[in-house]
C-alpha cells in the first residue's frame, strides 16, 4: 500500500525504490512515536475527565465511603447500599468498577441530591489506593481482608497490607474505619490504627459480633451483638463469610442512624450479589455462580457453601492467576481443597495441570474432565451434568481485580 501511494507522487523508479525502502525501515519507529503521542492524548483526556468528576463530587458533597480489601469489596458495597437505602439516597460504583476511571464514570452519572457515595477501591499495584483516595476523599472506610491476590505485581503480602491500609490512613480524625477482625491482617491494621475505628468478629467479643450462627443451602441465621443489644437476623446470602460482610456494613449503618428494626428487615431482604456465590436454579440444576471470585480464600468459602447441598457436587474451575512463582503451588492446594468436597471436577485453562496434581495428591478418584478452554467445557455440560446436581463455577474469568 505504501509503495502504491508513493508511486502517485514519485515518478523516478530509482528514487521510488529508495524512498520506499526508507519508509519501510522507519515504519517501526513511526509506529512507536505515533503510539506514544496517541497514548499521551488519551492519558491527558482521561486525567481531565477524572478531574472534572472529582470537582462534581466535591460540589454534590455526599458522605463518601471507601471499601477495599483483597476480597468482598463488591459484596460489601451492595450490602451497605441496601442497608442505607431507606434512610439515604445512595450512589454506588457500578458493577465491579474499582479503578479511578471506573469510579469517575459513576460520579459522572451521580444525581445532585445524592447523600451517600460508596466507592469500591481495587488495587493491582502500589499507589492505586492512594490515587483512589485522592479522588474520592472518603469520610468512612471498610477494609475487608487481605489475601495473596495480585501477588505477581505486589511481590509480597506485606506490600498488599500496606496498600490496603492506605485507605485508613487517608481518613480524617473524625472518620471511622471498620476492620474485619476474623482476618489476621486486617485485625493487625485495627490494632495499629490510631483513628476512630470498629472491629467485627464471629463468636468473639468485638464492637459488633455474630453468634448463634446456623448456615445451610438456604442462607444463614445469626444474632448481631453490639453494646447491650442483640438482634436476631436471617439472610438468603450463602456462607459464614457473608455474615462477616453484613457485620462490616452494619457497623456503619448503625453509625449512620439506621434503627435496629430497619437493620434486621434490610438484612432479611438482601439480594444476592451477581457472580459472587449467587444461587441460580436452572433446568433442575443448582448453580453456585462464584465466577468473579479470584483468590484462595474465596475458593475456600465457595467449597464450604457447596458442602451445604445434599446433592452430587460438581466443580468447574480455572484456578487463580497473578500469583507469580507461587501460582503452581496455590492451584495445587486448590485441587486438594476441591478433592475433599467434589463428586465431579471440570478443569480448564492454564492452571488445570496444577489443580489436577492437587486432586491426585488428595486421593481423588471420582470423575474428572480436562478441557483447553471454558467454552469447550461449557459445550460438554450436557454430557456431564445431571438433574439435581449442584454446579459450582469458580473464576470463569482470567482475572478479576
Amino acid at each position: 500500500m505504501l509503495v502504491v501511494i508513493l508511486g502517485l507522487f514519485v515518478e523516478d523508479a530509482k528514487l521510488l525504490m529508495i524512498t520506499s525502502l526508507a519508509v519501510y525501515a522507519l515504519t517501526p519507529a513511526i509506529m512507536v512515536v505515533s503510539y506514544t503521542l496517541l497514548n499521551a492524548v488519551f492519558v491527558k483526556k482521561n486525567q481531565n475527565f477524572i478531574a472534572k468528576c472529582k470537582k462534581k463530587l466535591m460540589e454534590i458533597n455526599p458522605i463518601r465511603i471507601g471499601i477495599t480489601g483483597s476480597y468482598g469489596k463488591t459484596s460489601c458495597k451492595n450490602i451497605l447500599s441496601h442497608l442505607l437505602k431507606n434512610n439515604f439516597k445512595v450512589c454506588v460504583t457500578e458493577k465491579n468498577y474499582n479503578t479511578p476511571m471506573g469510579v469517575a464514570l459513576t460520579i459522572d452519572k451521580m444525581e445532585a441530591d445524592t447523600k451517600v457515595f460508596i466507592a469500591e477501591m481495587g488495587a493491582r499495584r502500589k499507589g492505586d489506593i492512594a490515587e483512589l483516595s485522592a479522588l474520592v476523599e472518603p469520610d468512612y472506610g471498610i477494609i475487608t481482608g487481605i489475601t495473596n491476590q495480585h501477588l505477581q505485581t505486589f511481590k509480597s503480602i506485606e506490600n498488599i497490607f500496606e496498600e490496603k491500609y492506605n485507605l485508613a490512613i487517608s481518613l480524617t480524625d473524625k472518620s471511622t474505619c471498620v476492620f474485619n477482625g476474623t482476618d489476621k491482617y486486617t485485625l493487625k491494621m485495627y490494632k495499629q490504627y490510631k483513628g476512630k475505628k470498629k472491629v467485627v468478629k464471629l463468636n468473639n467479643f468485638a464492637d459488633l459480633y455474630a453468634n448463634n450462627i446456623v448456615t445451610d443451602s438456604n442462607g444463614s441465621s445469626f444474632t448481631i451483638n453490639y453494646k447491650d443489644v442483640s438482634l436476631d437476623c436471617q439472610t438468603k446470602l450463602l456462607g459464614r463469610h457473608n455474615i462477616v460482610n453484613i457485620l462490616l456494613c452494619s457497623a456503619l449503618a448503625l453509625e449512620f442512624g439506621v434503627d435496629n428494626q430497619t437493620l434486621v428487615e434490610s438484612i432479611a431482604t438482601l439480594p444476592q450479589v451477581p457472580h459472587r456465590l449467587q444461587l441460580i436454579k436452572s433446568n433442575g440444576i443448582n448453580i453456585l455462580d462464584d465466577s468473579y471470585n479470584a483468590n484462595t480464600l474465596g475458593i475456600k468459602y465457595s467449597l464450604e457453601c457447596l458442602g451445604y447441598f445434599d446433592t452430587r457436587k460438581v466443580v468447574l474451575t480455572q484456578g487463580i492467576v497473578e500469583l507469580g512463582k507461587e501460582q503452581k503451588q496455590a492451584n495445587k492446594q486448590i485441587g486438594q481443597m476441591i478433592g475433599a468436597v467434589a463428586d465431579v471436577v471440570i478443569l480448564c485453562g492454564t492452571n488445570a495441570q496444577s489443580i489436577k496434581d492437587g486432586l491426585d495428591e488428595s486421593g481423588f478418584t471420582k470423575p474428572m474432565f480436562l478441557y483447553n478452554s471454558l467454552k469447550e467445557a461449557q459445550q460438554n455440560f450436557s454430557k456431564i451434568l445431571k438433574k439435581g446436581d449442584t454446579l459450582l463455577i469458580q473464576n470463569d474469568l482470567p482475572d478479576v481485580i
